[in-house]
């Protein structure tokens, strides 16, 4: 297995970007899936797995907090974490950062070319927790032709109702959200809020990508995973939801890693080297 770091002129962006990845050995499957039902899927092409951070992390988030770089190569994943800022992963009107344009077109594709990965968008998944779990919803509805399924840990979907949320946070306030959404009181009415997009798709009759959510039983974001979950029953969007004793932190979400990896690649739930 390699883990590669990369830098480079980002036309999205305007400036620099950075993205970690890691590649499994993709010469030979691990023992516990030879001579399974799994091992002709695990050998036919790699899965790329999009990881996107949460507020104030990194793209070695996922190298240092997470175990992905063991499952990268138990289920033959190229995992690819990019640096995201405080972004949300939108193209931020009054910034000029272009987050979802960079992960979603750029990033992928210049991995794609670079590592000579013939992933088509069955074979790629994107992930990500908090602030990168509502960008993992909102970028696999945006664009589902490069997403075929979506993994939030904890989802930050605030933008249903974005006004609610600035007074009593002590991070970032109304410029703040501005500068990312435009216009805050219509947020919850623009493209934006992930269920405009699923509704979009549900009117044109396109299948919407499935999501994978976990989140704690004491996170402060529960109600509004909560509230989802119950739209996607109400739109009948294929979906699963987790939940357990635990906090807005990578310790819980790292509980329902590997099983959410597993949901992601088709592998038997459960399995054990």
């Amino acid at each position: 297995m390699s883990v590669v770091h990369m830098e480079y002129y980002s036309d999205a962006l305007q400036g620099r970007a950075r993205f970690n990845a890691i590649l499994p050995d993709f010469e030979s499957a691990p023992n516990w899936v030879r001579g399974t039902p799994y091992e002709e899927n695990y050998r036919r092409l790699p899965r790329v797995m999009v990881m996107l951070h949460g507020y104030t992390g990194g793209e070695s988030d996922v190298l240092l907090q997470t175990g992905m770089h063991e499952l990268a190569g138990k289920y033959n994943l190229c995992v690819i974490a990019p640096a995201g800022g405080n972004f949300f992963y939108v193209d931020c009107p009054w910034s000029g950062g272009k987050y979802a344009t960079f992960v979603a077109e750029e990033l992928t594709g210049l991995f794609r070319r670079t590592f000579r990965i013939e992933a088509t968008a069955e074979n790629t998944v994107i992930s990500g927790w908090s602030m990168g779990g509502y960008g993992a919803v909102y970028l696999g509805w945006k664009y589902p032709d490069v997403f075929s399924k979506i993994i939030a840990f904890s989802p930050a979907l605030l933008t249903k109702n974005l006004e609610a949320w600035i007074p009593s946070d002590h991070d970032r306030n109304e410029a703040y959200y501005r500068m990312i959404f435009g216009d805050i009181a219509s947020a919850g009415q623009r493209d934006v809020n992930p269920e405009v997009l699923a509704r979009e798709m549900k009117a044109r009759n396109r299948p919407v990508p499935p999501v994978y959510i976990a989140c704690g039983q004491e996170d402060f974001l529960l109600g509004n995973n909560l509230e989802f979950v119950e739209f996607m029953k109400e739109q009948q969007i294929s979906h699963e939801f987790h939940t357990g004793p635990g906090v807005h932190s990578l310790a819980f979400w790292n509980q329902y890693m590997e099983d959410a990896v597993q949901w992601a690649v088709g592998a038997p739930r459960g399995a054990r080297p």
